[in-house]
């Protein structure tokens, strides 16, 4: 079993993520940005075409909530007993900064590194001997 993902054709259809264009007009566009690409010998030996909807804003936080969670589930924290807070509007910025209309959510994980790791192991590296705290994570930086 061989998945294969593309961005082939979105340009063609307009922006991604974030839109509410349908799906229908974006798989036809996608089959035949991907004919085009492909030899007829390579593209006739795909069983199936798979059409993803763009990306919402609802999905994007929901990216973000999930890769904090796993950030507070790292084996350093859960050692030490370190949980973390991260604020709503932290949150709101690393979304709102981390999605790209070309990118998507590609961008996301740079800004959670910046805007929530980064602070995080500063702070740790800073307070080497803290344990059993929560870390409030905000726009402000982080507080124990």
């Amino acid at each position: 079993v061989i998945i294969r993902t593309s961005n082939l054709g979105t340009r063609k259809v307009g922006s991604l993520g974030f839109s509410s264009g349908g799906a229908q007009e974006s798989a036809r566009s996608d089959l035949s940005a991907i004919r085009r690409f492909f030899r007829p010998e390579f593209f006739n030996r795909m069983d199936q075409v798979v059409t993803f909807e763009p990306l919402n804003r609802a999905a994007v936080e929901i990216i973000a909530q999930h890769e904090i969670a796993a950030l507070a589930e790292r084996e350093g924290l859960k050692q030490r007993g370190i949980t973390l807070d991260v604020s709503a509007d932290l949150l709101h910025q690393v979304c709102e900064s981390g999605f790209d209309p070309v990118y998507g959510a590609r961008p996301l994980q740079r800004r959670l590194e910046e805007l929530v790791i980064t602070p995080v192991a500063r702070w740790l590296v800073e307070n080497p001997t803290a344990r059993d705290v929560v870390l409030h994570v905000g726009m402000a930086g982080v507080v124990c």
